[in-house]
């Protein structure tokens, strides 16, 4: 074994098994845990970002390589690490939400200053929930567990084939099942900006995510042309992304002040500035609706998916 994989290693990175884009996917997950955990433990914001992301994209990597991996224990990894993604979530999504109201409110920050406390208030007791959380022996075990993933994950048969014939199916897989749903919300969105719901949006980008980790991953083992054009459609899926990520941000601002006013009834002053924040942030979710046809229709077209055929 340690020979092939010596031998693997003398390849171009096109010509080696789809394994070692496996191996290499997850071992930098492993590194942004890692890496991230201790600026967790002190109460640095990007850091529970970044662990977030690490956690979220070794769950969407696993999904993304199943077909290569041995599907019960693909499905295992991921099912241990979905509470760690959802303390990490609980807090940063606070995080977000504190720092929203803190610059798009801040000329209101005084009348508003209830909600925001309610919401810090929150925010301290999901972050001690997730410390503690990173002090158990199940966090250990854990890692342990990622770790000897990384090192010998359990491949299926297809692993053994070359990465430039078996990864591109996995991103067309990926990228189809966002189109399947972008492609009437972008429509839909074109007629009334108001028309969809914001649950649909959130899937749509949960999916851009989903094809942008396949077609990064991808990248670094598809040689030097193919691999560059995988990484600009990567970016290009990243814009989507970042574009549903506001809009993802900004719901969630208005459910809070929905929330805030009903929490504080007696507070008029508060349910004021509520109601001006309210206003701003709903325009701002109406122009991300209107402004993602448009880069949908640009993501869409056929010459950037052009390195999946070849």
């Amino acid at each position: 074994m340690a020979s092939l994989v010596r031998l693997a290693s003398r390849l171009p990175p096109a010509r080696r098994p789809a394994a070692e884009a496996i191996r290499a996917v997850l071992a930098d997950g492993l590194t942004r845990l890692r890496a991230n955990e201790a600026g967790v433990r002190s109460g640095d914001v990007e850091a529970v970002h970044q662990m977030r992301v690490a956690v979220r994209r070794l769950r969407s990597d696993l999904r993304t390589f199943r077909p290569l991996l041995q599907g019960d224990w693909a499905n295992e990894l991921s099912s241990a690490l979905r509470p760690l993604a959802a303390s990490l979530g609980a807090v940063r999504d606070l995080d977000v939400l504190v720092e929203r109201f803190d610059t798009r409110g801040a000329d209101l920050a005084g009348d508003l200053a209830p909600l925001t406390a309610d919401l810090r208030g929150l925010r301290d007791v999901a972050r001690t929930a997730l410390i503690e959380s990173l002090a158990s022996p199940a966090h250990a075990a854990l890692v342990a567990w990622v770790v000897a993933a990384a090192r010998e994950p359990q491949l299926g048969p297809l692993a053994r084939g070359e990465a430039r014939d078996v990864l591109p199916p996995l991103v067309t897989a990926a990228w189809r099942r966002l189109a399947r749903q972008a492609d009437p919300l972008a429509r839909a969105l074109a007629r009334d900006s108001n028309g969809p719901a914001d649950t649909e949006l959130h899937r749509a980008r949960i999916l851009a995510k989903r094809a942008r980790y396949a077609s990064e991953a991808a990248s670094q083992f598809l040689g030097r042309r193919r691999g560059r054009a995988a990484a600009r459609f990567a970016k290009r899926v990243a814009n989507v992304q970042q574009l549903l990520g506001e809009h993802q941000d900004t719901t969630g601002l208005l459910r809070e002040l929905r929330d805030g006013v009903t929490n504080h009834p007696a507070d008029a002053r508060m349910a004021f500035a509520a109601g001006r924040l309210f206003e701003r942030e709903a325009e701002a979710a109406t122009q991300v609706r209107e402004a993602f046809p448009g880069m949908w229709a640009e993501l869409r077209r056929p010459r950037l998916r052009r390195w999946l055929d070849r």
